[in-house]
């Protein structure tokens, strides 16, 4: 928290968040660094606070669900597939909470519902294939 929150007001705003990103070298696009503050900052609008901060970098997140595809020998697209409860070839919060839950990643909804914002990148409510392969390549590869 300390390495983003850079004039140390207790909250890492936007241009905190992207600068502190530039110095850690951590090379992700500015409109990932947006898209994943607009979702951290939804409790304040001033930014992010340490509270929400330890949440989000303790549950659900792209890389605990890399462990478990890792874990159960499954590809991005078998992955997708086995998340995709419905077979509707998008992953719904319904879907992405029962295969949390299935693959026994233990998170709150609110967790659970903060990571769909994170992956959602099109706002429509669901995960797509491309939204799946972009919010999991980073650390899948």
């Amino acid at each position: 928290f300390e390495a983003f929150d850079l004039d140390q007001d207790g909250i890492i705003s936007l241009q905190d968040f992207k600068v502190g990103a530039q110095q850690l070298q951590l090379g992700l696009a500015d409109s990932d660094l947006e898209s994943w503050f607009s979702c951290a900052s939804t409790n304040n609008p001033n930014g992010i606070i340490i509270e929400t901060w330890n949440l989000l970098l303790d549950d659900a997140n792209a890389e605990e669900i890399n462990i478990a595809l890792d874990y159960n020998h499954l590809n991005l697209n078998s992955g997708f597939l086995a998340f995709d409860k419905d077979s509707d070839s998008r992953i719904s919060l319904k879907d992405l909470t029962t295969s949390m839950n299935e693959l026994q990643i233990h998170c709150l909804d609110s967790d659970i519902s903060i990571l769909m914002t994170f992956m959602d990148k099109d706002k429509d409510g669901y995960i797509s294939f491309d939204e799946w392969r972009s919010a999991l390549h980073t650390v899948y590869c």
